[in-house]
């Protein structure tokens, strides 16, 4: 007997969800204002700002909705000082369809928003952001790239020379992925991640990876510590050593 294929849940139209909207009486349409005015608020509280998007589509909000759930991520995302994600977050957003406008407010804010976020990545060493922000703001030409470029050389120059990344006690896994993994070691960084802390641990760590906010917050040695691994276990499973880098004779 021939399979059939499975059916795709029928998803309603923007159109067909206002028309029903507008038949439905007073009092269910209070409720259901009451209803998504707690899960936007639900949502807005989420740590993985891209996902909280892409679940307000999939439960069937409105474009209109989508884009003031975003404006409000955008706005905390500055406020709770990660502009340096607030950047990515947009153009992801745009590209993917979960907003019908840039969030973040006028064209006066959204250069305020790259401003503070080229001033936040080059503040916090990760010069790669910094970098491919300044060209899309302002062009290879620019001041800003040259002077992100320059850092970034610099500092690619200076790590090339060991073959492991050197890191205070309090890093965390921001330093590592806004740009401190050398190209050399980045394949050795992930293959010694998978093979010695497994599966679970390597899905964790590209959830961070496409989470920057998080990922700043997110300190190294406590994350592998309720985990059960010690300092001991990361430097000797890791191209990683914790502690002040000796200077070259």
């Amino acid at each position: 007997m021939e399979q059939l294929p499975p059916i795709e849940p029928y998803k309603p139209t923007p159109e067909e969800v206002q028309r029903a909207e507008e038949m439905m009486p007073e009092e269910l349409k209070a409720e259901r204002a009451e209803e998504t005015k707690e899960k936007l608020e639900e949502l807005a509280n989420k740590p993985m700002r891209f996902n909280a998007l892409k679940e307000a589509d999939a439960l069937g909000f409105t474009l209109e909705e989508r884009d003031k759930l975003a404006d409000r991520i955008v706005a905390d995302e500055i406020e709770q000082g990660n502009p340096g994600s607030v950047f990515g977050l947009r153009e992801n957003l745009m590209r993917a369809g979960l907003v019908d406008r840039p969030p973040g407010g006028s064209a006066d804010d959204i250069e305020k928003i790259s401003e503070e976020a080229y001033r936040h990545n080059m503040e916090e060493r990760h010069f790669e952001s910094a970098m491919v922000l300044a060209e899309k703001t302002h062009g290879t030409a620019s001041l800003e790239y040259k002077t992100a470029k320059e850092a970034f050389d610099k500092e690619n120059a200076e790590m090339e020379e060991t073959d492991e990344i050197v890191l205070t006690r309090k890093a965390t896994f921001g330093d590592i992925f806004g740009g401190m993994i050398p190209i050399g070691l980045e394949e050795a960084f992930w293959t010694e991640v998978h093979d010695n802390f497994g599966d679970e641990i390597d899905k964790e760590l590209h959830k961070l990876v496409d989470d920057p906010a998080k990922a700043s917050k997110t300190d190294i040695l406590d994350f592998f510590k309720k985990r059960g691994y010690s300092k001991s276990d990361v430097e000797d499973y890791l191209p990683i050593k914790f502690g002040k880098e000796k200077k070259k004779k």
